[in-house]
């Protein structure tokens, strides 16, 4: 490609030196190179094309289902909220369990199923009762009107001491020796069953002397 001043000298136009500076001056203000054309062709080719891109894509938006997918975000939010929720729920009923479970370590009850009773019951006042530590809310479940309920815990105070009687019976045969020494190995939940299912045989060995 040929610079204005070669075309310039193929016409027989000689142009002096003292001016070649101002009419390059002259020549970059005024005119643009078929390069610098071709540039800013090219820039408006990609702007266009660019563009067209961004409508085509604001066409595609259009026609997505906006409402589905607000409710698709709005049904997502509550499900990762539900989540959030019953994991806090679980973390603090575990928790309660605990806290239970070490409370009523050292406490005696009558049964098993009147200890699972109470536990849960404590479980489920403390989780709705904000405030209340475990020792009030077993008072309040095992007491009336300050005193403890009858068939909660086991009365110590209540347990007869028993004395192993001398039988000048059947008794004193072997078989009933090893009764004798079964009875003063039994727990206080056994003596007590005992004498609930085979009160004859209960008195038997407390009285016989």
């Amino acid at each position: 490609m040929q610079n204005y001043e070669q075309i310039l000298a193929e016409l027989g136009i000689e142009v002096p030196e003292d001016k070649k500076s101002d009419l390059k001056k002259k020549m970059s203000e005024n005119y643009k190179t078929v390069a610098d054309y071709d540039k800013q062709v090219k820039k408006k080719d990609d702007y266009k094309i660019s563009l067209d891109d961004v409508q085509t894509r604001l066409a595609e938006l259009e026609k997505e289902d906006v409402d589905g997918l607000k409710a698709k975000i709005t049904t997502l939010t509550q499900e990762l909220a539900d989540e959030k929720e019953a994991r806090a729920k679980e973390a603090k009923q575990t928790e309660l369990r605990d806290k239970v479970k070490d409370f009523l370590s050292d406490k005696k009850f009558v049964n098993a199923i009147t200890e699972d009773s109470i536990r849960s019951q404590m479980i489920q006042k403390l989780e709705e009762e904000n405030g209340k530590n475990a020792e009030d809310v077993f008072k309040e479940l095992t007491t009336k009107d300050g005193k403890p309920i009858e068939n909660i815990l086991v009365d110590e105070k209540k347990v007869p001491d028993v004395k192993i009687p001398s039988f000048t019976t059947k008794f004193n045969s072997g078989e009933q020796k090893k009764g004798t020494q079964k009875l003063r190995e039994m727990s206080l939940d056994d003596r007590m069953k005992l004498k609930a299912e085979d009160p004859d045989y209960y008195a038997t060995l407390l009285n016989d002397r």
